[in-house]
């Protein structure tokens, strides 16, 4: 029994999965939102780590660095999460920010 024959079709699908595949991960870097959030009430290490847990458990938030000497909370994201939902979610925290 003879192999088939090479038609290029393997190596073809093969790299146009791989260009599919750089693509969409260029376009994941892209799409990614931030916003830095001016929060008041953030005034220790417990803040801190509640805001980074709460706030990153969010579908689609990518990372979040709070800062309690500055009440700086920098929040990057892409869909599904939304800068209404992160926003929400600080005030069912007890720390709205200011806009």
């Amino acid at each position: 029994m003879s192999a088939a024959p090479d038609t290029g079709l393997t190596s073809a699908n093969s790299r146009w999965k791989w260009n599919r595949d750089r693509i969409v991960r260029e376009l994941d870097h892209i799409l990614v939102e931030e916003k830095i959030f001016k929060i008041p009430s953030i005034s220790c290490n417990h803040c801190v780590m509640t805001v980074e847990r709460e706030i990153g458990m969010l579908d689609g938030v990518q990372s979040v660095k709070a800062e309690p000497e500055s009440k700086l909370v920098t929040v990057n994201w892409q869909p599904p999460a939304t800068l209404d939902v992160i926003t929400k979610r600080f005030g069912e925290l007890g720390c709205a920010p200011e806009f």
